[in-house]
């Protein structure tokens, strides 16, 4: 069954096309100078419906807006349906009103009095006045296009269908009447009951007719996406690329999908056809180059990008992770002492020395090099935040205690940072072996914030170390699990609980799980390895 996605995306591209139809050839987009001699303002009236006409819409409003303060009973058809892509409802109507009321009864002004009530919501006049055109005059594709859109928006599909294929039965199909088509798929996937076949069908027939009709390749390619299908995808961007091999922008969703479903070469060639030279696209080849693990390539490809832009936020993060997996720690830590230093306060830098304390490079070094920018720019809270917090992990207990009062002060208010700079007391207390202290500051945390399930997995982790009230630890573990079941460090501390009440095989079980997660963790290496070790003597005795 279709995602509620995709039915949002084809209501938005409904909409869209309400307001926009004159982009996909549905309205006659040639000048009208109807009126305009009787006026007096020949060339000025030329000169705003030819801005209206090329999409010029700011040009054209201003020349409007000078013509009606001059004659203020100025109206001819341009003006109005500028009035109405300018979603200036209601002057658009009193406009058409006042055309009708000097020159008479008119398809064009009727279709814009129409539209104008639809978007003021007064449905019912629209209707009346949509069944009146269309009764005399059936043939015109505009106002069965523009009926079909007003049933859409009112959610009577049935009628917008009935409307689509009366007109659609007596015409000579040509590349205009596309849209009809790719309306009615859209009608095939408005929830509750969407049907993705029937709506592909009808994007084929838009395709068939307006095979550069990008819109509905890409909602096309949006509902094989929601289904799941690679090849239907895969297939779609191809078709429309061999009529459009220029088209740039179906080229892009092309990698777009290649790259989600970590086809990352192809995705690499498709992006080489692309002739643009960027720093988002360098960053892109990159990117691409970096996911299939051709680590030299995307390094030429970044520092191109970074060449091209200097300051480009995501190029510099890339260039780290690349220089980690080329096994160059010193020239990672360069950078990042630079950069740090220049922008103290840059927050998505200072989140990244975390995640790079998975890519081997321990976390004292880390904290040096923040600790070098604090030493320029002091108290900066950010910066402090992520000091302590790397000279905690690094064991460096005395060094992070000394900056917390600092911190503290910095972050009244912020209980959440209050929090985790108690948990991380806590957690020092308890690497230094003063068991009862850690407890103590755990608990008082825990009655702050019930729900800071890291806390509750460290208590129960000192249960489990000291031997005592194992029943609450496990307790603890569960509701520390439920939070986070996937977390390696929960699934130790159940292990190591299952361990002490003479569960072994559970207990390797368990340490099993945490060290496919946390496979570079020597603590968990240790626990297995104990619990081994202990099930081999037992076996042995047995």
């Amino acid at each position: 069954m279709l995602n509620r996605n995709v039915a949002v995306l084809a209501g938005t591209l409904v909409i869209s096309i309400v307001i926009f139809s004159h982009d996909i050839s549905i309205v006659d987009s040639t000048v009208d100078l109807s009126g305009t001699k009787k006026i007096g303002h020949y060339f000025d009236v030329l000169s705003a419906n030819y801005e209206a006409s090329s999409g010029e819409a700011a040009g054209a409003s201003i020349r409007y807006k000078e013509i009606v303060s001059e004659k203020k009973d100025f109206v001819d058809v341009a003006y109005l349906t500028h009035l109405l892509e300018s979603a200036k409802f209601q002057e658009a109507l009193n406009a058409s009103k006042l055309y009708t009321k000097k020159y008479g009864e008119s398809i064009d002004v009727s279709l814009v009095q129409a539209r104008a009530l639809e978007f003021l919501n007064k449905n019912e006049e629209a209707k009346e006045v949509f069944a009146k055109l269309l009764k005399d005059f059936p043939d015109r594709k505009d106002l069965a296009y523009h009926y079909a859109l007003f049933d859409i928006k009112r959610q009577n599909f049935e009628g917008a269908i009935g409307t689509i294929d009366t007109f659609l039965e007596k015409t000579n199909l040509r590349g205009s009447h596309a849209p009809f088509c790719f309306l009615k798929a859209t009608i095939f996937l408005q929830p509750p009951h969407p049907d993705e076949k029937k709506a592909l069908l009808w994007f084929d027939k838009a395709l068939e007719l307006n095979p550069r009709f990008e819109r509905a390749w890409r909602m096309k390619v949006a509902v094989y996406e929601q289904l799941g299908d690679v090849k239907g995808v895969m297939k779609s961007l191809k078709s429309a690329l061999s009529i459009s091999p220029d088209d740039n922008d179906l080229r892009k969703i092309l990698v777009t999908s290649y790259f989600k479903h970590k086809m990352f070469l192809e995705a690499h060639d498709e992006l080489l056809k692309i002739s643009e030279e960027t720093e988002e696209h360098h960053f892109d080849l990159a990117l691409t180059s970096w996911n299939a693990k051709k680590f030299e390539d995307a390094l030429k490809e970044i520092d191109e990008s970074l060449r091209q832009s200097k300051n480009f936020r995501k190029a510099k993060l890339l260039r780290l992770e690349i220089l980690l997996a080329l096994g160059k720690k010193e020239e990672v830590l360069g950078e990042l002492s630079e950069w740090v230093v220049a922008a103290p306060d840059d927050l998505v830098l200072l989140n990244t020395f975390h995640g790079l304390q998975k890519g081997h490079i321990v976390a004292s070094r880390l904290a040096t090099v923040i600790e070098k920018a604090h030493e320029k720019y002091g108290n900066q809270p950010g910066l402090l935040c992520v000091m302590t917090d790397l000279l905690v992990k690094s064991r460096q207990y005395k060094k992070a205690q000394k900056h917390y009062p600092k911190l503290i002060s910095l972050m009244k208010g912020r209980s959440d940072v209050i929090n985790a700079i108690a948990y991380n007391i806590g957690y020092m207390k308890f690497h230094e072996n003063k068991l009862d202290s850690a407890e103590k500051h755990i608990k008082q945390l825990l009655k702050r914030d019930p729900d800071f399930y890291a806390a509750k997995n460290l208590l129960a982790y000192l249960y489990a170390q000291r031997g005592d009230h194992l029943a609450e630890a496990q307790k603890l573990v569960i509701e520390a699990k439920s939070a986070m079941p996937l977390s390696p460090y929960i699934i130790d501390t159940e292990g190591v609980i299952l361990a002490r009440i003479g569960r072994l095989d559970l207990a390797r079980s368990a340490f099993k799980k945490a060290r496919v997660a946390a496979p570079l963790d020597l603590s968990i290496r240790k626990h297995f390895e104990k619990v081994e070790q202990k099930l081999a003597t037992s076996m042995m005795a047995g």
